[in-house]
């Protein structure tokens, strides 16, 4: 549990052979992990170094069951992974809204512009400046400044502020990256886009250059990094509601800070005011998620897997805020607690309108947040999202794969994180 985050990029970093292709210290790149891993703050109840190695194994998941990393370079991988891993790192547990009000030292160094994704990365590249941290110092130049670019790029599209802004970049794309998939175009070797020599194609999409190629794999890697830092909506409805609790208390200790210092509290943020669970989350999942989801998930092509679970989830919402609701009504209309009666639904005019039963309906209830942490599923319990990509018949395609080492799958509970050894020539 303690190393979570370390033993993922570590496990990701041996699998993808990176360590011998770059002939990278190992060593260097323990402690780099070790001291991202120390920067996430434990107390952040959503935020913290869970949510860290959650993210990382989910943009994993979705690159490589979507077939994008058959047409990555080396750098592109090992920058993904490294992204996946910093994107929150030494994040406070407040939101940029709440930093910018109060004028927060970041606000202000970053302009209140993507305060706290600037800082991530920014952060997280200082780091490489202690020679005992650079792990990166056995690559070329070359290669360092593209891992820096496209690190750079990753981590910054996760500002939801900008979240329709990229998504609306995305679509214009959207038709040449499926092509690119499609085709599976692979980059020369492991060159940045300044040497790479990528054997371009026509389309009826028109002339398509190196520097498209380039652009969309980089716009490609960004999307897979927000699909997975909102990944917890694509999770088995019980993993979905333990992650949607740590993040409504997390929103809730926010407001609680705002309020006491008289600034401006969102009703998102407001325990007082946002008191139904099923209707914050239905409306999470259907404006933000879904759109991302949607333009995504069929270029990847899993949708059996990812949107069917999102699906579910959102039924399940939606089922859920229907309850507290009649649960709130026959309160105010009773004053004994008791819910009201359910409403029987119209009748449908066809067949094809008839209701669809909810495919889970008697989701576990979650229990009450332990501020000490001691409800957090342990890693052998925490799995990923138990799935294969829809063209696949192969168990090596999931994530949770015992083949892959990466025991966040396994039913070993007594797994040393600080203990597995990493294989630098394991295949993927």
């Amino acid at each position: 549990r303690d190393r979570a985050l370390s033993f993922t990029i570590l496990t990701l970093f041996g699998k993808n052979k990176l360590i011998q292709k770059y002939d990278l210290d190992l060593v260097k790149l323990r402690t780099f992990c070790d001291v991202i891993e120390k920067g996430y703050i434990k107390t952040n109840p959503y935020h913290n170094e869970l949510h860290g190695a959650d993210v990382t194994r989910s943009c994993y998941y979705l690159l490589k069951n979507g077939g994008v990393y058959n047409i990555l370079t080396d750098i592109e991988i090992m920058a993904s992974i490294i992204a996946s891993a910093i994107h929150d790192f030494q994040h406070p547990g407040l939101s940029n809204d709440f930093l910018i009000q109060e004028s927060n030292d970041l606000a202000v160094t970053y302009n209140d512009q993507s305060v706290l994704e600037n800082h991530h990365v920014a952060a997280a590249f200082k780091l490489l400046g202690n020679p005992e941290l650079n792990f990166l110092d056995s690559l070329s130049l070359e290669e360092q400044k593209e891992f820096r670019r496209i690190t750079i790029s990753m981590v910054l599209a996760t500002d939801l502020s900008r979240h329709k802004e990229n998504l609306d970049k995305f679509k214009t794309r959207a038709d040449y990256i499926k092509r690119m998939l499609r085709d599976g175009t692979k980059p020369h070797g492991h060159m940045p886009r300044e040497l790479s020599h990528n054997s371009g194609y026509s389309s009826s999409l028109g002339e398509v250059t190196t520097d498209n190629l380039v652009e969309d794999r980089l716009m490609l890697l960004k999307m897979a990094l927000k699909a997975s830092d909102l990944g917890h909506a694509m999770k088995p409805i019980d993993q979905h509601m333990w992650w949607s609790q740590r993040v409504k208390e997390e929103f809730f200790l926010e407001g609680d800070k705002a309020k006491g210092r008289g600034m401006n509290v969102k009703p998102l943020f407001d325990r007082t005011r946002n008191t139904n669970l099923g209707k914050s989350q239905a409306g999470f999942l259907k404006f933000l998620v879904m759109p991302l989801y949607n333009e995504l998930i069929p270029l990847l092509r899993l949708e059996e897997p990812v949107l069917a679970q999102l699906n579910s989830n959102l039924d399940f919402w939606n089922v859920e805020a229907e309850r507290i609701e009649r649960e709130r009504i026959g309160m105010e209309a009773g004053g004994d607690g008791k819910a009201a009666p359910k409403p029987k639904p119209k009748a449908a005019e066809s067949k094809e309108d008839a209701p669809k039963p909810n495919p889970k309906p008697n989701a576990p209830k979650s229990k009450p947040l332990d501020r000490n942490r001691s409800q957090m599923p342990a890693i052998s319990e925490m799995k990923t999202v138990n799935i294969t990509s829809g063209n696949s018949s192969s168990n090596n395609n999931k994530i949770s794969s015992s083949n892959n080492k990466m025991t966040y799958g396994e039913n070993n509970s007594n797994a040393d994180a600080s203990e597995v050894k990493i294989e630098i020539g394991e295949g993927n």
